[in-house]
């Protein structure tokens, strides 16, 4: 998936399968491809000035959020589980915030984690929770919640 949208299918040898336009509300909108945590598949965030739109690896949207600052400070993360649900956290550089959201779009914590990088989660399902390990002011912070 290049930053403006577009996106090439290839082969290892490096021919060019297809080509595909991914849509683009503006001229201004980039696109940013995110691996999902188990390097098996990903998936693709659209960002429009203050809007964040993460789709399926075909263009389906799975869910729009519209933010007050803009996109181009937030970094986006994939985690697939075993239990085939998904977490999608949203870095906020500038505030030092992360917010996890399902595939949905709802958010899964109610107040954002304080977090100045990105985060590591490892869900625990016979336990019934995940964890979150998150850095802020140079100190590495454990937080959980329940699913």
């Amino acid at each position: 998936v290049t930053e403006g949208g577009e996106v090439v299918r290839f082969t290892m040898l490096g021919e060019i399968l297809s080509r595909d336009q991914l849509y683009k509300p503006t001229a201004k909108t980039r696109f940013v491809l995110n691996v999902n945590s188990r390097k098996r598949s990903f998936y693709i965030a659209r960002q429009e000035s203050d809007r964040l739109s993460m789709l399926r690896p075909d263009g389906e949207l799975l869910f729009e959020k519209d933010y007050a600052i803009s996109s181009e400070v937030l970094s986006y993360q994939a985690y697939d589980f075993t239990s085939g649900e998904s977490c999608f956290p949203v870095n906020d550089q500038q505030q030092g915030f992360t917010y996890l959201y399902t595939q949905e779009g709802r958010l899964i914590n109610y107040q954002p984690i304080n977090s100045h990088a990105a985060v590591a989660l490892i869900r625990y399902e016979s336990a019934g929770y995940t964890r979150i390990y998150h850095v802020y002011n140079r100190q590495l912070q454990i937080s959980a919640y329940r699913h």
